[in-house]
């Protein structure tokens, strides 16, 4: 089994988490958006309970809802 977790800074990320944080570090640069409009729409995928946040903060995961 592949080891997909980068552990750095006493905290634990998985591969899949390391990609999501650079995209929203990165994506308001390539897209011409303000980081806070991507927390924004972020807020707006929550509320709409499109994606949904599985487990604690540290541990936890993103859990994006199919269809």
């Amino acid at each position: 089994m592949v080891n997909n977790t980068i552990m750095h800074r006493g905290y634990v990320y998985k591969s899949t988490d390391i990609f999501i944080l650079n995209l929203a570090v990165e994506l308001p640069e390539n897209i011409g958006v303000s980081t806070r409009a991507i927390e924004k729409q972020i807020s707006k995928l929550k509320e709409n309970k499109t994606i949904k946040r599985i487990g604690a903060d540290k541990g936890g995961y993103w859990e994006v809802k199919q269809g």
